[in-house]
């Protein structure tokens, strides 16, 4: 399974009600939980480290800069804001790439897989969940 893929079904099961689930069902969501929040951490790590590597030397400068400029600031020079949104276009950019890359990255992890009828039983305790969300516990959960 891809990491994209286990973060959003640990998303999902992790605001999901299990009130209909039996106790077995609910032992396999909470140990899958378990196993999810360890890519999601692992994840979240690595994103962090990945912006702040990608920092330049002006970082902090350029965003004071356009901070200043959006709040009305008319004594930032055009040249500057210029400079300073091709900057973080650039970063943007970059970070972008890597955390896609890191997204669909094959996550390793093992899960107990619900019965339809233990599936069946968690979509009947979420009926507000969303389909595409569905679908993402489906994938990762069967």
């Amino acid at each position: 399974m891809k990491t994209n893929e286990i973060l959003s079904a640990y998303n999902a099961l992790a605001k999901a009600k299990l009130s209909k689930l039996t106790p077995d069902a609910k032992v396999k969501v909470i140990n899958a939980l378990v196993a999810m929040k360890k890519v999601a951490e692992e994840y979240q790590a690595y994103a962090d480290t990945l912006l702040s590597k990608l920092k330049g030397e002006e970082h902090d400068r350029l965003q004071e800069l356009l901070t200043s400029f959006e709040s009305g600031d008319t004594s930032v020079s055009k040249a500057d804001v210029a400079r300073a949104r091709n900057y973080f276009r650039s970063y943007n950019a970059e970070a972008s790439k890597c955390a896609k890359d890191a997204l669909d990255k094959e996550a390793k992890v093992k899960l107990a897989k619900l019965t339809k009828k233990e599936f069946d039983d968690l979509l009947a305790s979420n009926a507000d969940m969303e389909a595409g969300v569905l679908a993402d516990v489906a994938g990762v959960m069967l």
